[in-house]
């Protein structure tokens, strides 16, 4: 999707709104309530952004590009699993709402954008686990499969699991010792 340069009252109506999605989610947050806390008559959003499903478009595809910078940038100093896990753990509430949305499939726009992040997120832990493979060992599909199987555990723990808030750290420490050490043993061919 390409967007558009926004002016900055555009800008601080997307604010406010990402702020209502990620506290609400699309459902429960209304254009009332967007204009209220953006300090703005319903007229002007509508006419900035024509509706609720147009706005939520333009939040969730800006967000995505501003996070595939982050990874591009991030990429060309090397990429590891701290640093991924860093992005999942201080996106949290927009993960959640991109997991969620995802899944719901309502709007096709707005699925592929986030498939296709995810799929930019496979394919950083592809680079990160094929080092430790050999390639008559594994086919690309297999591994395919296995970086799939990393994002859903990262997912998991650092998302879904809110009861393990207050043991977050030790998790993170655990799930990162785990893929640096039993993956590297797992994926390696035994002699």
């Amino acid at each position: 999707m390409i967007l558009k340069a926004l002016n900055s009252k555009e800008q601080h109506i997307l604010n406010v709104a990402e702020s209502i999605f990620l506290e609400y989610g699309y459902h429960r947050s209304s254009i009332r309530l967007i204009a209220e806390r953006a300090g703005i008559n319903n007229a002007m959003l509508h006419y900035y952004f024509f509706n609720k499903e147009n706005l939520f478009k333009e939040v969730v595809c800006r967000r995505i590009q501003f996070l595939k910078e982050f990874d591009r940038v991030a990429d060309t100093c090397g990429t590891s699993m701290e640093q991924i896990i860093v992005v999942i753990e201080e996106n949290r509430a927009f993960f959640k709402l991109m997991i969620y949305e995802h899944m719901q499939k309502r709007n096709s726009q707005v699925v592929e954008e986030i498939y296709s992040y995810f799929s930019l997120l496979e394919s950083r832990i592809l680079k990160i686990i094929k080092p430790f493979v050999l390639d008559e060992f594994y086919t690309l599909e297999q591994l395919t499969i296995i970086s799939k199987s990393v994002l859903a555990l990262l997912f998991d723990v650092c998302l879904i699991r809110e009861e393990l808030l207050s043991y977050r750290k030790a998790v993170k420490n655990d799930l990162l010792a785990y893929v640096n050490s039993y993956f590297k043993l797992l994926l390696m061919k035994c002699n």
